[in-house]
């Protein structure tokens, strides 16, 4: 059984991403490989997504965004790039999913 992640586990691991000087508007998606037909996939434009969420994740979002002098964007990107590198913050998500 996997330790749930707390809100205070996601905020440390955010404020030391964000630290590292993550740009707030990159200008490619930093992917790694090569699409099928050969173009290197970090010259693809960045994607937009829309996610819906409660009135208190939106405030603590914002709250956040401020407390770092950040975005709600940049916070995401974070969280993203956590995911991906981070195997035991997935796998918690992943539990926490399954929860559900």
């Amino acid at each position: 059984m996997t330790t749930p992640v707390t809100a205070s586990d996601i905020k440390a691991a955010m404020r030391a991403s964000i630290q590292q000087a993550m740009p707030s508007t990159p200008e490619k998606v930093e992917l790694r490989g090569q699409k099928a037909d050969g173009v290197p996939t970090a010259t693809l434009p960045d994607k937009r997504f829309t996610v819906v969420m409660t009135h208190s994740q939106h405030h603590f979002i914002k709250r956040l965004a401020v407390e770092y002098d950040s975005d709600a964007s940049t916070i995401t990107r974070t969280l993203f790039s956590l995911l991906e590198t981070d195997r035991a913050l997935a796998n918690q998500v992943r539990e926490l999913i399954r929860k559900r």
